[in-house]
């Protein structure tokens, strides 16, 4: 008996000794089980938010909160963090451009709007993340002596007339062509931003009020508090998260209970209507819209906090809860595709986002996958959270990763 153990002993030491040279190169193997929880790597790419590493804008300033097609297809991206910063991606271009930081602003929430005019309009806010112990009940107080977030008007040909030609992008300079249009609402942040003609629309965090601001006047023209006092055990109000624009004109938002109002601008008039956004039972209290996407047919699409999507005709006021995609909560952006199918990406904070599909031929969701850039041996990220969602011109999606360092990711949705 102990010659065979003595013997057995070397072979045992060569096994492990084997096993522990060869695990780096297996951990560095990707395999099929690996592949298949990742969004296919033919499909997706991602950008940095500049040319690295000369002029990228720099890390805890550049998670990406807001994205916009402009009407000749460039997409325009905020970013939050310590400091916000404006930046574009031409559509037939490689390289995502900083066009510069905004004075005094820590956030773009969800709040760019790019008219037929050639100008891009934006609100600001402060950065609403606070202590993770604190669980958002630190949030308000960082409001305390805020002047309030402003409205801006972006120039696009006027910041291209300050560019110095074969000079390197600047992501300290102060962003130019910039028109400083006021703040709407004192002492609150701009949460949600969307526009048509003259007119944009927006809601204000943390006090929860709708206004409207009349872009040739330079003047708000109607305000109204959407939401009432916190309820139960959250920190501040049920600010929603997003709003949009129907094909008839009207905007949509959320308030208390996850109750949808919807504003009339021809009767400057808003309606607080009976339904809501689909949740957990008990959490209705908890409940805000995070993303919407306006469909070609006219249908409106969202995904509300608790990680459901539902869609809402605007015409008989009705909503229809289509699902939980995800296990984890929060919708955190919806992109209506060109093929006729919602894209969305969900998460929670400090979570591991996943792309996925509602396809509404067949009435089901597909989860893609995690959100990942693999082309080795240049780069490899497995991205975390994200905050916007948009389809281009010609179909592709691009999606804001949100984080300490974040790139603009780009999805192609064809297979």
């Amino acid at each position: 008996m102990k010659q065979a153990i003595g013997q057995s002993a070397p072979r045992i030491f060569t096994a492990l000794l084997l096993a522990a040279l060869a695990a780096p190169a297996l951990m560095a193997q990707r395999t099929e089980t690996m592949d298949a929880v990742v969004v296919p790597q033919n499909r997706i790419t991602m950008r940095d938010l500049g040319w690295p590493p000369v002029d990228v804008i720099p890390e805890d300033e550049n998670g990406i909160t807001s994205l916009v097609v402009a009407p000749g297809g460039s997409i325009y991206g905020g970013t939050t963090g310590f400091q916000a910063h404006l930046f574009v991606l031409k559509p037939a271009g490689a390289l995502v451009r900083p066009l510069g930081k905004i004075p005094g602003a820590q956030s773009i929430h969800h709040a760019l709007v790019a008219p037929e005019d050639g100008m891009i309009y934006f609100g600001t806010s402060l950065w609403n993340r606070g202590r993770l112990d604190q669980r958002g009940k630190d949030i308000p107080g960082a409001y305390k002596g805020f002047p309030g977030g402003h409205l801006y008007r972006f120039d696009p040909a006027e910041e291209e007339k300050s560019r110095i030609l074969t000079h390197w992008a600047d992501p300290a300079r102060d962003c130019p062509g910039l028109t400083d249009l006021g703040i709407p609402v004192a002492g609150d942040g701009v949460h949600a931003l969307v526009g048509k003609g003259d007119e944009l629309y927006g809601v204000s965090f943390p006090g929860g009020v709708f206004f409207v601001f009349d872009i040739a006047k330079r003047a708000v023209s109607f305000r109204q508090a959407i939401c009432g006092d916190p309820i139960a055990e959250n920190p501040y109000r049920s600010v929603p998260r997003d709003l949009v624009i129907d094909p008839d004109g009207n905007v949509w938002g959320t308030g208390d209970y996850g109750k949808f109002f919807r504003y009339d601008p021809a009767a400057k008039k808003i309606a607080q209507l009976d339904i809501a956004l689909p949740c957990l039972p008990g959490r209705e209290f908890m409940n805000v819209v995070d993303s919407f996407a306006l469909a070609a047919d006219g249908k409106i699409y969202g995904g509300g906090s608790d990680g459901y999507v539902f869609c809402l005709d605007p015409k008989s006021a009705s909503v229809r809860n289509l699902g939980k995609p995800l296990w984890q909560k929060r919708i955190r952006g919806l992109a209506a595709g060109s093929d006729g199918n919602v894209y969305g990406v969900g998460g929670e904070e400090m979570g591991i986002a996943r792309l996925f599909v509602y396809r509404t031929a067949s009435k089901e969701f597909e989860v893609l996958g995690l959100i990942e850039a693999n082309h080795p041996p240049y780069f490899n990220w497995l991205a975390n959270e994200f905050d916007a969602m948009v389809t281009g011109r010609d179909g592709t999606i691009y999606i804001g990763e949100n984080s300490r360092r974040a790139h603009l990711f780009i999805f192609c949705p064809w297979q």
